[in-house]
């Protein structure tokens, strides 16, 4: 049952490849491409291959190894080829772990407090709060670091939902979709092979309980639709839409494409919610920054 206690104030932060473009990182998918692969690996590399065709965010490359992944599965029984498509994934999470080390050891300061990713983590914490919960999807050091510079009350949790190069081990890959089915062959590439993998109804289930969200830089893209698929889902059943009091939800939009960041998060909603986009808006109160 979705239950708000406003007296509590619990607040969720989800945190994408945006807060590092932000925190002027070269984070971006197409910096990966420009400036992590090394040269003559986008000719060979299948899913390197792929990426190059698909859109601007992070998750387009997760779909570009669900892409392959979908193609591939029809040569099942062409055991050399899998074993390329395996070769050719462990390649591209080794590029990323190697892309991102190379990105903190050079950069000239932990973070920038002077940008709208650090204000954003500042007011959280002065603000009242019984507890704030950072789910973080970006491989980087950068909000850990923030979080140690700022002075904080108890009740402050930082995940790191796709690991950290901080810890090793990093997770790159796909789940299930409705147009995709990873066969078993590829498990390797999906997101809950791995150990670190985080309970995909976690975030859900502190989303649902949460007084405020607030989402920066992340695209809700489809690659991590596991984490947030039921927390659409509970909003729009009836029972949330009796709820007077509504939850707050704050999208923090990219000034400088402020039209087009909004009209993308604005179409994942609407996907996510089955096209129901404006009973969304009427369930929660939504707030663009």
């Amino acid at each position: 049952m979705f239950l708000i206690e406003r007296f509590m104030q619990n607040k969720v932060v989800i945190i994408g490849n945006g807060f590092d473009l932000d925190q002027g990182l070269r984070t971006g998918y197409n910096h990966f491409l420009e400036d992590g692969v090394l040269s003559g690996v986008d000719a060979k590399n299948v899913i390197i291959q792929a990426a190059h065709d698909q859109g601007e965010y992070w998750c387009d490359v997760e779909m570009a190894l669900a892409q392959v992944i979908t193609r591939e599965t029809k040569l099942t029984e062409n055991k050399d080829r899998q074993a390329d498509i395996k070769r050719n994934y462990l390649q591209v999470v080794r590029l990323l772990k190697n892309y991102i080390e190379g990105l903190q050891r050079h950069r000239q300061s932990k973070f920038d407090d002077s940008v709208r990713s650090f204000q954003m983590i500042k007011e959280l914490l002065s603000s009242d709060y019984s507890s704030v919960k950072i789910f973080d999807f970006n491989y980087t050091n950068t909000v850990g670091n923030i979080l140690e510079y700022l002075p904080q009350k108890n009740g402050v949790e930082h995940i790191k939902v796709h690991g950290s190069i901080d810890d090793g081990e990093i997770i790159y890959g796909v789940e299930n979709y409705a147009d995709i089915v990873i066969p078993s062959k590829f498990t390797y590439a999906k997101k809950s092979h791995g150990d670190l993998f985080y309970s995909a109804t976690r975030i859900s289930d502190e989303l649902l309980g949460a007084n405020e969200i607030h989402l920066f830089g992340h695209s809700l893209g489809e690659s991590d639709e596991i984490h947030l698929a039921r927390y659409f889902d509970e909003v729009m059943s009836a029972e949330t839409n009796s709820i007077n009091a509504k939850q707050k939800v704050f999208l923090y939009l990219d000034p400088v494409n402020a039209d087009a960041c909004k009209e993308r998060i604005n179409g994942r909603i609407d996907a996510l919610t089955n096209g129901r986009l404006a009973e969304f808006k009427q369930a929660v109160s939504v707030n663009y920054k």
